[in-house]
């Protein structure tokens, strides 16, 4: 998959829109999962005491997949809005946006990728 150039402009306006596009699917999912989180609470004095750990290590693994669940979606969100660098393809941080609008370059390996 290539990437083409883009003008900071069109980079600025593409990431504007993904963030945009972005803020009701995190929205959900924090409530669903703070939903899910303090429900926890109300589980945890159901369960019989022999299942507990059992329980815990089952919560943890939730935790952590919510983790890693979130940053794919993250990644995937950035490559389909097209606000990656077209030399490394590396998605950007929020600092990192603001630097490549600002500067032109890339975050990660510090290559010119968009054009004036």
């Amino acid at each position: 998959m290539s990437v083409r150039s883009m003008t900071r402009k069109e980079f600025a306006a593409a990431a504007e829109k993904m963030t945009r596009r972005g803020r009701w699917a995190n929205r959900l999912w924090l409530t669903i999962f703070f939903v899910i989180l303090f429900g926890n609470l109300v589980v945890v004095r159901l369960i019989p005491e022999n299942y507990a750990i059992t329980y815990l290590v089952g919560f943890f693994v939730f935790l952590i997949a919510n983790i890693i669940f979130t940053m794919r979606i993250a990644k995937n969100r950035s490559r389909r809005a097209g606000v990656i660098c077209s030399k490394c393809k590396s998605t950007f941080s929020k600092t990192g946006l603001e630097l490549a609008i600002a500067t032109g370059n890339c975050s990660s390996c510090s290559e010119k990728f968009l054009d004036d």
